[in-house]
C-alpha cells in the first residue's frame, strides 16, 4: 500500500484509551512469526469471532476476546480474499481456486471457473462472485461449479458487495457495475458520466447497505474520496473532514484502504494508511479519525458489538463499537 505523506498525528488518542482493555481496546497483537512482511490481506467474522487470512497462507481463527484460538497454514499458497456463508469459510488463492473451510482441520479445494487471480469475493443470494482482473466475473451454479462472465470494462474489478436483491462492484479505473440476478451487469463509468464535476478517481471498496452504497477511493491527485448513493444512478461526494483533538477542522490525507458498514450506530467505518481508522456516521460535523496502531490498517469486520482491524505485520485489535 501507498505510504501517505508523513504528517503530525491529526487526532491524539491517550495511551490508556489504546491500552486499557476496560476503555474497549483489545491490547495490541504484534507479529507471532519471524516473517515480518507476513500481512493480513482480509478478515471476516464468524460465529466465535473473527477469520483472517495473510498474505502467506495462514488462517487465523480469533475470538472477540482478542485470541488466536486456531490456525492452518497452507503451503505453498498466497491467500487473497474470502466470505463467510453459514459458518462456511471460502477462501480464494492467486490461481482462482477456492477453499471451503468447515473447520481449521477441513478444507476442500474447488476450482473458481479460471486461473486468473481473484482479487474480491462476496455473497449475493447465496452464491459466491469472484472478482478478476480485465473484467473477468465467475459466478457461482447451483451444482457449486463457476461459470466465467466477461465485462467491457477498462480496470480490474477490485471489490464487490452485495444486499439482498443487488450486488454491486467497483473497478481500478472508476466503474462501477451493478447486478440484480448476477449475470447481467450493468456498468457506471463514474469518471465519464462526471467528467469536468468531480475529479478522475481509481476505486478500491464498495460497500452495500439496505439503504446506501458507498464507493471509496482516490482521486487523480491522490487524496482520499468517499461518494455515496441510493441506487447507484446518482452520486454525492462525502467530505472526509474531521474535528482534531485541538477543535480544527482537517481533511483526511491516510489512504483508505476497506469500509464497512456498522448497522448498530448507523455509521460507515474507514481503515486507512498509518494505522488511523475513520468513523463516519450520518452527521458529518461527527466525524473522527483514531489513530490504532503505527502499521497499516487494511481490513475491517464488525460482529455484533466488535469491531476487528487488521493490517501488516499481523496486527489485529478488537475494539467494542460502544467506544468510538
Amino acid at each position: 500500500m501507498k505510504q501517505a505523506n508523513p504528517k503530525p498525528i491529526l487526532v491524539v488518542i491517550s495511551l490508556m484509551l489504546i491500552t486499557r482493555l476496560g476503555f474497549g481496546f483489545s491490547s495490541q497483537q504484534p507479529a507471532n512469526n519471524s516473517d515480518q512482511n507476513d500481512t493480513y490481506v482480509d478478515v471476516v467474522s464468524s460465529a466465535n469471532g473473527f477469520v483472517t487470512i495473510t498474505n502467506s497462507g495462514r488462517i487465523d481463527w480469533i475470538s472477540d476476546l482478542a485470541e488466536v484460538s486456531q490456525t492452518k497454514s497452507i503451503e505453498g499458497e498466497a491467500l487473497r480474499c474470502m466470505v463467510n456463508r453459514q459458518q462456511q469459510i471460502i477462501v480464494a488463492d492467486e490461481l482462482g481456486s477456492l477453499l471451503y473451510f468447515e473447520n481449521a482441520t477441513t478444507f476442500i479445494k474447488k476450482d473458481g471457473g479460471t486461473d486468473s487471480p481473484i482479487n474480491c469475493l462476496t455473497l449475493f443470494k447465496n452464491r459466491i462472485i469472484a472478482g478478476h482482473n480485465h473484467g473477468e466475473l465467475s459466478v457461482e451454479n447451483e451444482d457449486g461449479s463457476f461459470d466465467v462472465i466477461y465485462l467491457d470494462l477498462k480496470g480490474d474489478i477490485v471489490s464487490l458487495s452485495s444486499r439482498s436483491d443487488e450486488c454491486y462492484g467497483v473497478t481500478s479505473q472508476g466503474e462501477i457495475i451493478h447486478s440484480r440476478d448476477g449475470i447481467d451487469w450493468t456498468i457506471f463509468d463514474f469518471n465519464k458520466v462526471y467528467s469536468g464535476f468531480y475529479k478522475n478517481c481509481t476505486f478500491i471498496k464498495v460497500e452495500a447497505t439496505p439503504d446506501q452504497i458507498a464507493v471509496v477511493g482516490k482521486t487523480s491527485d491522490g487524496l482520499p474520496v468517499l461518494f455515496f448513493s441510493s441506487k447507484g444512478n446518482v452520486w454525492s461526494e462525502r467530505a472526509l473532514d474531521y474535528s482534531n483533538d485541538e477543535g480544527i477542522y482537517v481533511t483526511l490525507k491516510e489512504m483508505p484502504s476497506d469500509i464497512c458498514y456498522d448497522a448498530t450506530y448507523d455509521r460507515f467505518l474507514l481503515t486507512c494508511a498509518e494505522g488511523r481508522l475513520m468513523i463516519i456516521p450520518s452527521c458529518s460535523h461527527c466525524q473522527k479519525v483514531y489513530q490504532i496502531t503505527d502499521e497499516n490498517l487494511h481490513n475491517l469486520a464488525v460482529n455484533e458489538s466488535k469491531l476487528i482491524v487488521v493490517g501488516t505485520n499481523k496486527f489485529f485489535k478488537i475494539i467494542n463499537l460502544s467506544d468510538l
